[in-house]
């Protein structure tokens, strides 16, 4: 779902998550899914899902919401 806010726990930078999708490259990780998601600083990055959810970040409630701006059309 996009919209939704995410810390890195290594890191503790908060994200947004603004798309998901396929990757389409030649090679071993072509349709992988992916999560493409914003940080407060402005910066789109894109990850494997598996490697977004495999404890690398932790989803935040709801309430977090209010402290970071969710880009336009995420919610």
């Amino acid at each position: 779902m996009t919209g939704e806010l995410y810390r890195h726990r290594k890191r503790g930078g908060t994200y947004a998550v603004i798309a998901r999708g396929f990757m389409q490259v030649d090679g071993d990780l072509d349709n992988e899914k992916v999560v493409v998601y914003r940080g407060e600083d402005g910066r789109v990055w894109v990850r494997p899902e598996y490697e977004f959810n495999d404890g690398r970040f932790e989803r935040l409630p709801d309430a977090k919401r209010e402290t970071f701006e969710v880009p336009e059309g995420c919610e």
